[in-house]
């Protein structure tokens, strides 16, 4: 019992397996947050626009309204070419 004591004593100590270090929280908010991008549009009439990723839809009342879309969706809405970056 006592050869095996030492070994469980210097585990206990710490100096084991040890855990990686953690983002703070506010890194990890903003992973979670998506990127928005603001565009234009200048499409001609209102509608309401589906968002490419699935996402709540974009309405739009005007051209030349400005509107904060995911980073994801905004490759998709200026290839419509009814939107212009800001």
């Amino acid at each position: 019992m006592t050869c095996c004591s030492g070994r469980r004593a210097t585990l206990n100590r710490g100096s084991g397996l040890r855990t990686a270090p953690t983002a703070p929280h506010s890194v990890r908010e903003a992973a979670r947050t998506p990127a928005r991008v603001t565009l234009h549009y200048r499409g001609p009439v209102p509608m309401v626009l589906p968002s490419p990723s699935g996402a709540s839809p974009y309405t739009l009342r005007a051209a030349g309204q400005a509107l904060d879309v995911d980073a994801g969706d905004a490759e998709a809405l200026l290839r419509t070419g009814w939107f212009v970056p800001a």
